[in-house]
C-alpha cells in the first residue's frame, strides 16, 4: 500500500514571476503594478505556518523548490505521493475581485501542472477554484477534465483507455484512474437512463 501525504503546501519562490506568465494581459499588468495580491487564508499559529525544515538550501519558502521537496521530504520519509494543496493563493475566494480571483486560480493550476506535476510522477495536484465565482470554478474543473481527454486524443479513446493508461497521465495516479473510470460509468449509466426516458 503506497504511503501519500494528502497536505503538502507547495509554494511559489516568486509569485508573480511564477504566476505572471499564465495570466491574460490584463491581469499581467496588473500584477506588474500591484504585485501578486492574494487575502490570506486565515490560518494564524504564534509560531508561524512555515515549516523552518523545509526550507530549500537555496533560502527560499518552505516547499518552494520541488527538487528540494522529493529529496527532503518524500525520499527521506519514503513516501511515495504527495498531494500538492496549494500555498499563498488558497484566499482567490475571498478576495474582493471575482475576477482577479479567478485569474489566479488558473494561472496556479497551470503553474501546477509545468512547474511541479511535469518534475515528478510522484507529485499529484489539487485544483485550485475560485469559489466565489462558481460559473468560472466549473470552467476551471472543465478545463481539466478536457486536459485529459485531449492527452487520449478524443474522449472515445478515453472511454476505451485501461486504468493503466489513465495513470500515465500527468496528475493522475492509481486512484484517481479508478475515480475516473468510476465517474465515466456512472455518466454513461445517467445517458442510457436519459435516452431510455425520451423514448
Amino acid at each position: 500500500m503506497p504511503l501519500i501525504d494528502a497536505d503538502v503546501h507547495n509554494a511559489f519562490a516568486d509569485a508573480r514571476a511564477e504566476l505572471r506568465p499564465f495570466l491574460p494581459r490584463l491581469w499581467q499588468e496588473f500584477a506588474d503594478r500591484h504585485g501578486i495580491a492574494v487575502p490570506p487564508a486565515g490560518y494564524v499559529s504564534p509560531v508561524g505556518v512555515q515549516r523552518e525544515d523545509a526550507r530549500p538550501p537555496s533560502g527560499g519558502l518552505a516547499g518552494s523548490d520541488p527538487d528540494h521537496l522529493v529529496r527532503d521530504h518524500l525520499d527521506r520519509y519514503g513516501i511515495d505521493y504527495a498531494i500538492l494543496t496549494g500555498s499563498h493563493v488558497l484566499g482567490v475566494s475571498t478576495h474582493f475581485d471575482p475576477d482577479w480571483g479567478t485569474a489566479l486560480a488558473t494561472a496556479y493550476n497551470m503553474n501546477l501542472t509545468g512547474r511541479w506535476l511535469d518534475r515528478s510522477p510522484r507529485f499529484r495536484g489539487s485544483i485550485i477554484i475560485n469559489h466565489s465565482d462558481p460559473a468560472a470554478a466549473a470552467r476551471e474543473i472543465d478545463q481539466e477534465v478536457k486536459r485529459i481527454i485531449d492527452e487520449f486524443g478524443g474522449l472515445e479513446e478515453l472511454l476505451a483507455a485501461t486504468d493503466g493508461e489513465l495513470e500515465t497521465v500527468d496528475g493522475v495516479g492509481e486512484i484517481r484512474a479508478k475515480d475516473i473510470r468510476e465517474g465515466l460509468r456512472r455518466q454513461q449509466e445517467i445517458n442510457l437512463v436519459d435516452r431510455y426516458l425520451q423514448t
